[in-house]
């Protein structure tokens, strides 16, 4: 039998919302161990109200200081954004919960996991650290999108790696910092690998700043270096550009590959060649050699 127990708390300014309970009855007492949660904690942003779905395989009872632990499947659940680990404490005070373990956030657009993390409801702020990884996902496209499309299939065409990040999930900007990776596949299948020391990515736009020491190169074997970068992952219109004096390097196909300069002519303006005729040129016609003369006898 489930024992699994939703609590909602309601966040009010003036300490005075309700403690919900609903549960699918299997540990004797689950029921009343929620309900020990007394009133709700104070909001001092004096923000609208808000509800916060937390499920778990086991509840501690709430310690004097207002914290209560939480294990096994542990899920935070607010403004569609959810918070999963192993373990948790949720402080009723400070509405800040700690996963002192590998946690997971997810919403609409973003997927972020690390090796430990927190989540301060009031501010709407997730700082994870350690091993983090953010999967971008662009914006859901319309039907009209061409077949095979990113927009149109939903994949996930960047991914971020990082030591720290901060996620507003209510603003849907990030701050990531600490050996930067952006890994990017493009919808014509070009891959784009860029390092920095910090980015700030903004969501709404499907925009990333890079800066500090931007270093980005694709499968082209093109490279840029600069100060400052911005990739917009946008479907169809998905670019990369550096700011502020970048430096690049192109490859080019060489013709010569003998690599040889020994017998080499000198350089000549190819502006300046004539142009070659297009296609392949028709054999000239054989002709035939005239006959020989008779000579002509002298009387």
């Amino acid at each position: 039998m489930s024992n699994t127990v939703k609590c909602y708390r309601y966040l009010s300014p003036r300490n005075i919302g309700a403690f919900f309970v609903s549960t699918t009855f299997g540990v004797l007492g689950l029921n009343a161990l929620c309900a020990q949660s007394g009133a709700a904690p104070q909001n001092t942003a004096g923000g609208p109200k808000q509800k916060i779905n937390v499920k778990a395989d086991k509840y501690s009872a709430i310690s004097a200081t207002g914290i209560q632990t939480l294990a096994g499947n542990v899920r935070f659940t607010s403004d569609s954004t959810v918070m999963q680990t192993g373990s948790a404490q949720y402080n009723y005070n400070t509405s800040v919960a700690v996963a002192p373990g590998n946690i997971k956030i997810d919403d609409a657009r973003n997927t972020l996991v690390g090796n430990s993390g927190k989540a301060y409801y009031k501010t709407h702020d997730a700082v994870i650290q350690g091993n983090v990884k953010i999967i971008v996902r662009p914006k859901p496209g319309s039907a009209s999108a061409p077949e095979g499309s990113m927009r149109r299939e939903f994949k996930d065409p960047v991914t971020i790696f990082c030591d720290k990040v901060v996620y507003n999930w209510r603003s849907h900007i990030a701050v990531g910092t600490g050996n930067l990776t952006l890994k990017q596949v493009t919808s014509d299948g070009t891959r784009r690998t860029a390092t920095a020391k910090r980015l700030v990515y903004y969501t709404q736009d499907e925009r990333l700043i890079l800066e500090g020491d931007v270093d980005a190169m694709d499968s082209k074997g093109q490279k840029l270096k600069g100060p400052e970068a911005t990739a917009i992952t946008r479907e169809g219109a998905e670019e990369f550009r550096m700011e502020k004096g970048a430096v690049a390097e192109i490859l080019v196909e060489d013709e010569d590959e003998s690599g040889s300069t020994k017998n080499a002519a000198p350089p000549v303006d190819p502006d300046t060649l004539p142009v070659k005729p297009s296609g392949t040129p028709k054999p000239s016609p054989a002709t035939t050699p005239p006959p020989p003369a008779t000579p002509v006898a002298t009387p």
